[in-house]
């Protein structure tokens, strides 16, 4: 009986170690349905011949500033999702060379036409019209309003300029001056009169200037004045106020000798609203003023911000020394000691270059220096009401509202304060 059962057992032991080494079976394979259907891709938003027609779309009124801002495109509100495909499929091969694209959210801006947004991201009216559900005859857009666009290209970040119009100023001047369309400027500024008027302020919205993603190849681009622009990393920005705050993935100010030398690399770190306006403005003003002359950059902030002695601001990345500029011959190792060593024509050129953009704060000069400003503001032109306006000379008392005010040791260099950048959430100004 002991024998029957040890046989047994052992014969049980020898199938079990034979169904272990025994090869696993294959799942099934799908039905050809379901694997045809997995290897298809989800239908994208499609812009066919027939959509490329738009309808008549009124203009918009009224203002605010037009952004970007990414959406998800896996939400049933966004429209339909972009496409998916199955691993090793000709259909992904194919779906990999095509432009990126992703839904986005466009803010309607004052004159804004359906085919005004379609042009900007390299898609058609018609689609505008149906992935916002949008009457075509009359697609009554408001100001301010988000609609979804499934875009083709990612223009850069629009920014809002208020322009003071100057004498001698018109129309198709100032639509040259900032590159757009005379139609367009008029459309953003409807209420204006014709015949503009020295002082009159009027809205234009620009691209923000350009700037590459973090840890992409440095290249240089020119701006319209002719002059190389270095691209600037993009996530730099500002926190709290100049003089208590720090600045969130610091970046340093790049090299850029046809524009400007900086005095210490270490204490050039600031934002990317801050370098991309930087340049942009030392390259007007170049073009504009055809001063030759050296531009050196002085202290704008330490790397991360934060404390920097002995300034009391220069703190969140958005406060910028630059040396006066100077007069042929003089040298430029060290900072202007003199009045009379100063080029007071390029230095009011380069802070109206400044003003221009809408963008700064204040500009920090001693007193004793701003009669020459003045006066070389005079011989630009500028008007006594405007000049009054914008610069505390000479009536100290009752300019405290003045863009140009006194600070003390600003004898040999203004310090530039630019306003908070529009993506900056964490800024104060």
């Amino acid at each position: 009986m002991v024998g029957a059962l040890s046989l047994v057992f052992v014969s049980r032991c020898v199938l079990d170690v034979a169904g272990s080494s025994a090869p696993t079976v294959p799942p099934e394979k799908p039905a050809p349905s379901e694997a045809k259907e997995t290897a298809k891709p989800a239908r994208e938003p499609s812009e066919t011949p027939a959509d490329a027609a738009e309808g008549p779309s009124a203009a918009v009124e009224d203002s605010p500033e037009a952004t970007t801002e990414a959406v998800d495109d896996s939400s049933p509100t966004a429209g339909t999702a972009s496409p998916a495909v199955a691993d090793g499929t000709t259909a992904q091969r194919a779906a990999a060379n095509k432009p990126q694209r992703e839904w986005v959210k466009h803010e309607v801006i004052p004159g804004e036409r359906v085919a005004d947004i379609a042009a900007r991201y390299q898609v058609s009216p018609a689609a505008v019209l149906r992935w916002n559900k949008l009457n075509k005859k009359r697609p009554n857009l408001r100001v301010g309003q988000k609609l979804k666009v499934y875009a083709k290209r990612m223009p850069p970040p629009r920014e809002k300029i208020t322009y003071e119009v100057e004498p001698g100023d018109s129309w198709i001047g100032i639509a040259r001056k900032f590159g757009v369309e005379r139609k367009q400027l008029r459309r953003w500024n409807h209420k204006a009169r014709k015949n503009l008027r020295p002082g009159q302020r009027l809205r234009v919205w620009v691209d923000a200037a350009p700037e590459v993603a973090t840890g992409e190849a440095a290249g240089s681009v020119t701006t319209a004045a002719g002059f190389p622009i270095v691209p600037i990393k993009r996530g730099a920005t500002s926190v709290g106020s100049p003089n208590r705050g720090k600045i969130s993935r610091p970046i340093q100010l790049p090299d850029n000798e046809a524009l400007y030398r900086i005095s210490n690399p270490d204490h050039a770190w600031g934002t990317t609203h801050t370098f991309q306006l930087l340049q942009a403005v030392v390259a007007n003003f170049r073009g504009r003023s055809h001063y030759q002359g050296e531009i050196v950059i002085g202290a704008i902030s330490r790397r991360g911000g934060g404390r920097f002695r002995p300034h009391r601001s220069h703190q969140s990345g958005r406060d910028v020394d630059i040396w006066l500029p100077v007069r042929r011959g003089v040298s430029t190792r060290s900072r202007p000691k003199r009045a009379g060593d100063v080029d007071w024509d390029a230095t009011w050129a380069l802070i109206a270059a400044f003003i221009d953009t809408g963008k700064v704060e204040y500009v920090f000069l001693n007193y004793a220096r701003q009669r020459q400003l003045y006066d070389a503001a005079r011989r630009a032109g500028v008007p006594k009401a405007k000049r009054d306006r914008l610069i505390e000379y000479p009536q100290r008392s009752s300019r405290r509202q003045a863009v140009v005010r006194h600070a003390d040791g600003h004898k040999s260099h203004i310090h530039v304060r630019l306003r908070c950048g529009e993506q900056e959430r964490m800024c104060v100004d």
